[in-house]
């Protein structure tokens, strides 16, 4: 039998348990500005990339590759909840008219921890941020792009250098309303990639045949295309999906990680 946060967290994210498919590569995490919303709440996004080992197939062929990304999208699906951009919106490293607020705070609330007789609704999956100062954009040069209200870009496949590091860090970019604080609602955030926005490096393969070393060369080129790479990048699918990873968008996107805010409502009050 599920409890009823099980339940919760099945009905906003979806069913099993959501492990991101490498950390070292990618992850993305949603908080709330504060645990116990009135109306609304705003929501700060932080994502983090890198490059990790990581054995895919091709046909026969097990290849050992790095793998790195130039360019992803973070993708925020709304559950009986409304969404507007938040005070930190911004696009092309401009900073939004209405300002940053100077100060959040809130607790972290552990999902064993989560107290479904409070007068109130509680948010689960915060991060404890007190005394957060205020940033401005303009005075940064972002690696990401607010594109449209429930998608973030990020980086670019046509960039040399891959992602690396926390290249979004407490952005907030959005103000949620629940439809109704009687009602489960909250809002899942996928990171998603596609073929042509990731690159693997130092292809290697167990027989060590001249294979691996044409596959390095074609997939450092700006083509597209590559049969071994496209049976690679479904193998990736494969093994995504064995994780309960997926995405509404089709086969060809990989979601690499997934993160929700979950507002339960308060119950015996």
């Amino acid at each position: 039998m599920t409890s009823k946060l099980e339940d919760a967290a099945s009905f906003i994210v979806g069913p099993g348990r959501i492990t991101p498919f490498d950390r070292a590569i990618a992850t993305v995490s949603l908080r709330p500005g504060q645990n116990q919303p009135d109306k609304n709440y705003e929501i700060f996004l932080t994502a983090t990339f890198g490059s990790q080992i990581v054995k895919l197939r091709a046909g026969e062929t097990v290849f050992e590759v790095v793998f790195e990304i130039h360019e992803a999208e973070i993708i925020l699906h709304p559950v009986h909840t409304k969404l507007e951009f938040g005070a930190g919106f911004h696009r092309n490293n401009a900073q939004a008219s209405t300002p940053i607020p100077t100060e959040t705070t809130s607790k972290r609330v552990a999902n064993s921890d989560l107290d479904l007789g409070t007068s109130s609704a509680r948010l689960n999956r915060s991060t404890q941020s007190e005394g957060q100062i205020s940033r401005s954009f303009n005075d940064l040069n972002l690696n990401y792009d607010h594109a449209q209200l429930s998608q973030v870009k990020v980086g670019s496949r046509k960039s040399e250098e891959a992602l690396d590091g926390t290249v979004v860090r407490d952005y907030c970019g959005w103000k949620a309303s629940p439809d109704d604080m009687t009602t489960l609602s909250g809002v899942k955030a996928e990171l998603n990639v596609r073929e042509h926005w990731i690159k693997f490096r130092q292809v290697h393969t167990e027989s060590k045949t001249i294979l691996g070393r044409v596959f390095n060369s074609v997939n450092s080129t700006k083509y597209k295309e590559h049969p071994e790479k496209k049976e690679l990048f479904a193998d990736l699918l494969k093994l995504l999906a064995l994780r309960n990873l997926r995405s509404a968008a089709g086969n060809d996107v990989a979601t690499l990680d997934i993160d929700a805010i979950i507002c339960q409502p308060a119950t015996g009050v």
